[in-house]
């Protein structure tokens, strides 16, 4: 999720004026069919951080493969979401630079962001 999510940020960084779903290219409007599910979506990943099922990889990365009520491919967008939680207080060569440890702790806090808006 963190590369895909990353990769999605940085492009859309370096590309002015690219949407959201310009950036995560398929399928169009996954910003907006995602986004309400986002809480969902973070707490998939809370749940089970240090999985390493292939059904857990499948169920949000997949083209043709989704849990019943999401969209296709959303932990692109939850992916995009994190790294654009992350960028607001790290410049793009932090975040490329976050390994390890670190990178696991601020991960999981910005998905418990995520899952718990103010």
């Amino acid at each position: 999720m963190w590369d895909e999510g990353l990769a999605t940020y940085v492009s859309r960084q370096m590309s002015p004026g690219c949407t959201i779903d310009q950036a995560l290219v398929i399928p169009s409007r996954l910003s907006e069919l995602a986004k309400p599910h986002v809480r969902e979506l973070a707490q998939r990943l809370l749940d089970k951080p240090d999985s390493t099922d292939s059904t857990t990889y499948l169920d949000l990365f997949s083209d043709d493969k989704a849990p019943p009520g999401l969209p296709a491919r959303s932990g692109y967008y939850l992916g995009f979401r994190v790294a654009e939680l992350l960028g607001g207080t790290r410049s793009l060569t932090e975040l490329a630079h976050l390994r390890g440890p670190e990178l696991k702790h601020t991960v999981l806090e910005a998905l418990t962001e995520l899952r718990n808006p103010e």
